[in-house]
Parts: C-alpha cells; sequence; structure tokens
C-alpha cells in the first residue's frame, strides 16, 4: 500500500482508535490506587491560654502592674526569674530558656488583657505550662513589689528617725544660745535650722505613715480564666 492509503485509513478509523485510547486510559486511572484522606496522617497538638485581667479601671500600656508598666510583664514572664521558677515546679530539666520558648505572652492594653499560651502534643503539658507560668509571674510580681515596699518603708523609717535626732540636737543648741532674756547669740539661725527640720520631718513622716498603711502585697492583677486544651489537628 501506498502512504497515502494508510493515512486515508487512518481517518476513516480515528472514531474507533480514539475511543480505544480513552478506554485505556480510563482503566489505567481506575487502576492507580489514590491516598485518600482516610490514609493521610494526622498530627494532633493542643493549644492552652491562661489569661490574666487587669484590675484597674482605666489602664494603657504605661499602667503600673505592681513595679513594672503593663507592657513590661511579657519581658519578666520569659526572661530570669520566672522561667527558672516555672522550671522548677515543672520538673523540666533542661535549660529554663529553652522552656520560656515554648511560651508566649501578649498583652492587650484596651482591655487590661494578659495571655500565657503554649503549644504542645500533650493536652496535659499544655495545661500545667500555661498555668504554671501565669502563677509563677503573678507570684515573683508580687513578691519583687513586697521587697521594693519594704526596702523603701525602711528608707522611710531611717529618714524619719535621722530627723528626730536632728530636730533633738537643734532644740539643745537653740536652748544653750537662748540667754536668760530669751534672745542669746545665733538663736534666729538655730530657731530657722530647727523650722525647716520641723517641716521636712512632717514630710518624712507622711510619706512612712503612708508605706506604712497601705498594703501592697496584692497586684492589681488577676486570673479571669486558667488554662484549657483546645486540640489542633494537621
Amino acid at each position: 500500500m501506498e502512504p497515502i492509503d494508510y493515512v486515508r485509513a487512518l481517518i476513516r478509523r480515528w472514531p474507533i482508535i480514539a475511543i480505544g485510547a480513552f478506554r485505556g486510559a480510563l482503566f489505567a486511572f481506575i487502576a492507580t490506587p489514590t491516598q485518600s484522606a482516610e490514609t493521610t496522617p494526622v498530627q494532633s497538638q493542643y493549644r492552652a491560654t491562661h489569661t490574666l485581667l487587669s484590675t484597674l479601671q482605666t489602664f494603657s500600656s504605661n499602667s503600673a502592674v505592681g513595679t513594672i508598666t503593663f507592657a513590661q510583664v511579657p519581658v519578666f514572664a520569659t526572661t530570669g526569674e520566672v522561667p527558672r521558677l516555672a522550671a522548677e515546679q515543672l520538673g523540666w530539666a533542661g535549660p529554663p530558656a529553652a522552656l520560656a520558648a515554648q511560651v508566649t505572652v501578649e498583652t492587650d492594653a484596651s482591655t487590661g488583657t494578659i495571655r500565657f499560651a503554649t503549644t504542645q502534643e500533650n493536652a496535659d503539658d499544655a495545661v500545667r505550662i500555661a498555668d504554671t507560668f501565669a502563677d509563677e509571674t503573678v507570684a515573683y510580681l508580687s513578691a519583687r513589689q513586697e521587697e521594693i515596699r519594704q526596702t523603701n518603708l525602711a528608707n522611710s523609717l531611717e529618714d524619719v528617725e535621722r530627723l528626730e535626732g536632728e530636730i533633738d540636737d537643734l532644740d539643745q543648741q537653740l536652748a544653750q544660745a537662748l540667754g536668760e532674756d530669751g534672745d542669746g547669740p545665733g538663736s534666729e539661725v538655730l530657731r530657722a535650722r530647727r523650722d525647716a527640720a520641723v517641716r521636712e520631718y512632717s514630710v518624712a513622716y507622711e510619706a512612712f505613715r503612708s508605706l506604712s498603711a497601705v498594703d501592697e502585697g496584692t497586684l492589681n492583677i488577676t486570673t479571669l480564666e486558667r488554662a484549657q486544651p483546645v486540640p489542633i489537628e494537621t
């Protein structure tokens, strides 16, 4: 046959050839195994969040939380003493910084909330880590606040006692300077110094009394909601 004859035969039978090719492709597709959703591996993790709430009526990023500002809480919660205390409480054997790296601390000045969140493969671990970091942060800031208050109280008492002694000394000098006629040499200067010491003593005593009367052992933040595990599937 001539080449032209083959071309003519192919043109006449192209529907049959197309149907055969389609059937072959269909059978190959059906025979090929597919990976169903049921066989896709699913990794489950759990996210837990502990939420603290400010008890102030009005607050901002610069509002005081004990001896620090609202915006500084995440720094103290993930650096220094708090991670070390949390690691001890949780029985963490590794570096405290590695444990702190698993926790995110976010503040929201518009609502006055502080959220401690972590994602773990085990639900109980997620809850324990989030709760422990939040609890240790509150405990540490409370202790730090009370320590600073006691230091200020001691310094204030020292000022009061110093001024009391200075006033007593000036009273003795003034009594010696005054003659029988009540107007000895230098008495005016001594009297002015004594009056200034008395005014300074009044200010120092009021400061000491204020520090003694106010109980600052409790922070102005409290737990709004303790951590609960939320499953996350990927």
